[in-house]
């Protein structure tokens, strides 16, 4: 409910602009998930390793939720701050 219940068109300009630089195949890091529309849109075109991140641990379950709705289970999900992210070599 963050985020309310119908899109707006900040949605519509995101969605427009995903369109036009993502690519299948890519990697994606959505930070600031939110709903998680970016991220679901990544994973529906073919995007690889599709990672949402928000601070807000009650956006997740919602955006999680909306992805299992278009079938989708290739989303990792993580609730933290992007500081927080490591590249896997430093760890």
């Amino acid at each position: 409910m963050a985020f309310g219940t119908r899109p707006t068109p900040f949605h519509r300009l995101c969605l427009e602009m995903a369109e036009s630089y993502l690519k299948p195949s890519m990697r994606v890091l959505d930070i600031g998930c939110g709903s998680g529309i970016l991220a679901i849109y990544a994973a529906l075109i073919g995007c690889q390793d599709v990672v949402a991140l928000d601070n807000d641990s009650l956006t997740l379950p919602v955006a999680r939720q909306n992805a299992l709705l278009n079938k989708l289970e290739n989303i990792l999900w993580l609730a933290g701050e992007a500081q927080t992210i490591k590249p896997l070599d430093l760890i």
